[in-house]
């Protein structure tokens, strides 16, 4: 599925929600920008490090649940900069083969920060809502569909 990329589009002027909150987890997709906006939220909410953490711990339990169910495809909706322990990557080591669709509105792009890809996943995709996010799910899940 090709994919536009906003790697051209990338702006390390203005803070990005999802760059902040990789900062938070100790990754490296972020700027200065990032860093300085993701200090100013500590210095008024100062458990948001521990915050973002047990974002990430009930993610991983709720997909741990989800694939012990026997649950083999999953849609993450405002899905931010693929970072520590994605959704495919959870849900992949309980059941290979397990699909993911990410969605997310802000323009970044798993390629757009320094140039990386993050998911390169074959049971994992990226995409921009809302005009292809109904194509996104048909073509990546196997969703019974009624008529």
């Amino acid at each position: 599925m090709a994919l536009h990329d906003p790697a051209a589009e990338i702006d390390t002027t203005t803070p990005s929600v999802a760059r902040m909150y990789d900062y938070f987890l100790g990754g490296k997709d972020n700027f200065a920008v990032d860093r300085a906006a993701a200090d100013r939220i500590k210095a008024v909410v100062p458990d948001t490090y521990e915050l973002v953490w047990e974002n990430r711990r009930f993610l991983r339990r709720a997909i741990d649940h989800l694939a012990g169910l026997g649950i083999r495809q999953f849609v993450d909706i405002g899905a931010g900069l693929p970072t520590r322990g994605n959704v495919h990557e959870i849900a992949q080591r309980a059941i290979p083969g397990a699909r993911v669709v990410y969605v997310d509105n802000d323009h970044i792009h798993p390629r757009s920060v320094h140039g990386r890809q993050a998911v390169r996943e074959e049971h994992a995709a990226w995409v921009p809502p809302p005009r292809s996010f109904g194509s996104a799910l048909g073509a990546r899940t196997s969703l019974p569909r009624s008529g």
